[in-house]
């Protein structure tokens, strides 16, 4: 059969505050992923075999599962390296189905990635999206990639630097995957069960505090990022440090994704998607050092608080022995030029109060006095204390 006209949605760039619909042949397609390029993959546009409205997420992102209104057809991730483009045409062609397979702006020859299309006959209902993409996953032997059932997943399309590896190939085949019931029957599902969180993927390299601690101190964006330029590849190596330093927990998701939303572009879809993505290609040149790196280059010195020693028996026993007149001025001392932690901060505070004579809200003052100039030398505190309630933020460089 002829390779039928498909609604494709073009999408700008990551955020995809606006789109473009086009109705056009798999041919077309093929040619327009063929040359496009640019200097660098977040400058790419993407697509999307499917029909959006007009309804912004949060982030003002069309590109959600909630906006997403019919399906034309579906797309897959394959990010393992190992099979060809032409090795899941071939899979494709013997199966009847009308396709096109296109290289990703990583591909090369040596390491294939590629993406797959297979467009419908008529548009579908988006709730038939997970058995659309099993289907097409049961073919080609259970090797997509979890994203790929994602209802809003979109995809960069076009090649960086006009990669000669990369190339689009259209499959002519004699049905659509849609009118191919008998495939429910070798469908494979999403790896590790549908809706089910992934377990880690690999041996977290720090507890999950000190890495929330550090994105506690590296601010989003970064000093030095071109705003203009773009910034999806920095804030893409944070994301992947974080993974690798969590091992790939959820918990390490969840740092990751509370200091994405400092972000005016955050998109709670593409993060998601980023973090499971890293599975597939587990990074290897940043981790944990990183952030590490990222929060001194905010603070000096900064030291993960699992790093951080405080000897609690000398401060106590140095308020013992201090004058009455001076136990709250060594308190201060302690506070700002030690690492204590906030249960450790209470009781030295209780213990300079009975020491004193005075009552713990006048010690709270003067330690908020004493942090304030702190603050103001260093760039930022370690504690606020607001009615009498000392919160902790993280540690103070001492330079």
């Amino acid at each position: 059969m002829s390779t039928p006209d498909l609604l494709v949605t073009f999408f700008d760039d990551w955020e995809a505050r606006t789109k473009l619909e086009e109705q056009l042949t798999l041919n077309a397609l093929a040619k327009r992923i063929r040359i496009t390029t640019a200097p660098q993959k977040d400058l790419l546009p993407w697509l999307k075999f499917a029909r959006f409205g007009s309804l912004p997420s949060k982030g003002g992102s069309l590109r959600w599962n909630g906006n997403v209104l019919a399906l034309s057809g579906v797309v897959g991730d394959y990010d393992g390296k190992r099979m060809s483009p032409e090795e899941a045409g071939e899979r494709l062609d013997k199966a009847g189905i009308t396709a096109i397979i296109y290289t990703t702006p990583s591909h090369s020859d040596e390491a294939p990635r590629w993406r797959v299309g297979c467009p419908f006959a008529a548009e579908l209902a988006p709730d038939l999206h997970y058995q659309m993409v099993s289907r097409l996953n049961g073919v080609l032997g259970g090797v997509l990639a979890t994203e790929s059932w994602t209802l809003s997943q979109s995809y960069y399309y076009g090649s960086v630097k006009a990669n000669a590896a990369h190339r689009a190939i259209v499959v002519e085949g004699i049905t659509t995957l849609d009118r191919c019931d008998d495939l429910d029957e070798d469908a494979i599902g999403k790896p590790n069960g549908g809706n089910q969180k992934k377990e880690p993927g690999g041996t977290p390299e720090a507890p999950i505090a000190d890495i929330v601690a550090a994105f506690e101190v590296i601010p989003n964006p970064l000093p030095e990022w071109d705003l203009r330029g773009g910034t999806w590849n920095e804030w893409n190596v944070i994301g992947m440090a974080a993974w690798r330093a969590s091992g790939g927990s959820e918990k390490g998701f969840e740092a990751f994704d509370r200091w994405s939303r400092k972000s005016l572009k955050y998109d709670l879809q593409e993060t998601r998607f980023r973090w499971d993505h890293y599975e597939t290609s587990p990074p290897s040149q940043v981790g944990f050092g990183t952030l590490v790196h990222l929060a001194r280059q905010e603070q000096s010195g900064w030291e993960p608080p699992s790093r951080r020693k405080f000897d609690f028996a000398a401060a106590k026993g140095a308020l013992e022995g201090e004058r009455e007149a001076d136990v709250v001025d060594r308190l201060v001392h302690i506070v700002v030029q030690g690492d204590p932690d906030p249960v450790e901060i209470e009781q030295l505070t209780s213990l300079a109060a009975r020491r004193a004579n005075v009552s713990r809200r006048a010690i709270k003052a003067k330690l908020k006095l004493a942090l304030a100039k702190a603050k103001s030398s260093n760039g930022q505190s370690r504690f606020t204390i607001e009615d009498g309630c000392l919160t902790y933020l993280g540690p103070t460089s001492t330079g």
